[in-house]
């Protein structure tokens, strides 16, 4: 249910959206807030106090930024260029810029009580990233906001992973459909998926680990982001950027590639 609702969201046309908003009208296709808005959140952060960059090692953070951007660009280019007409479709829903939740925490979905339909809630952080941004994220948020969560047990398992998709896709339609059924059940075409949504929840620890870090500089709620920005930032990109294959290229890459 929840990934037809996300399916839902993301289909919502940019046209019908942008001719509501003012700032977007003279636009001809979205563009995606998550790597400008990670960046502000660490500027700010670092002009309120001049101990954080070597507190959280945001020279470290910046960095992965940096590899990051350029491993998901390397994904976007190999999906256009894919042979395989399903994995390309697939792979490129998830590349698309769609209009996201970007917080699809368990609290902001609501279930009926006699009923299997669910409703999304609190649209704050909603804006134009990439779907499988939204997904990842969504896969991120089953760890919840344990200080020492086990990531091992708690991240969606690749069966979950691969019901969640093909729920997913078939509710996307069209092309997707033929998607769902070919490259989510198919153990030479899933990993393909899988490595990008695993990109994609490093890119979650990035922007929920940047927010942590502001938050602990200037939220009065009692809550210690300053242990929830470490966790995201290190422990849980580690154990997503593991899966990726990421670590390996950011110790390999010596280059820093400008954010786009």
């Amino acid at each position: 249910a929840i990934a037809s609702k996300l399916a839902q969201l993301h289909a919502i046309p940019f046209g019908a959206f942008a001719s509501r908003k003012a700032a977007l009208r003279d636009a001809t296709q979205p563009q995606p807030v998550l790597w400008r808005t990670v960046r502000k959140w660490l500027d700010v952060a670092e002009a309120f106090d001049a101990t954080v960059r070597d507190d959280f090692d945001l020279n470290l953070i910046r960095r992965r930024f940096d590899v990051l951007a350029a491993c998901l660009q390397d994904e976007v280019d190999a999906a256009r260029s894919a042979t395989c007409a399903s994995l390309a479709a697939a792979l490129g829903a998830l590349h698309g810029i769609v209009l996201c939740h970007n917080d699809l925490l368990s609290g902001n979905v609501m279930r009926f009580e006699h009923s299997p339909d669910v409703v999304l809630i609190d649209f704050e952080y909603s804006d134009w990233n990439p779907a499988g941004f939204d997904i990842a994220n969504h896969f991120c948020e089953h760890c919840g906001f344990e200080l020492t969560p086990d990531y091992a047990r708690l991240y969606p398992s690749r069966a979950v992973q691969q019901r969640f998709m093909e729920s997913y896709l078939l509710s996307r339609g069209g092309a997707l459909s033929d998607a769902a059924a070919r490259v989510v059940r198919d153990d030479a075409l899933w990993p393909m998926l899988e490595r990008a949504l695993f990109l994609y929840a490093c890119a979650s620890d990035l922007w929920w680990g940047s927010w942590a870090v502001l938050q602990s500089r200037c939220s009065a709620i009692d809550f210690d982001y300053r242990a929830y920005a470490k966790i995201r930032l290190h422990a849980s990109w580690s154990f997503h950027a593991a899966r990726a294959g990421l670590e390996k290229r950011l110790l390999a890459t010596s280059f820093s590639q400008p954010l786009p």
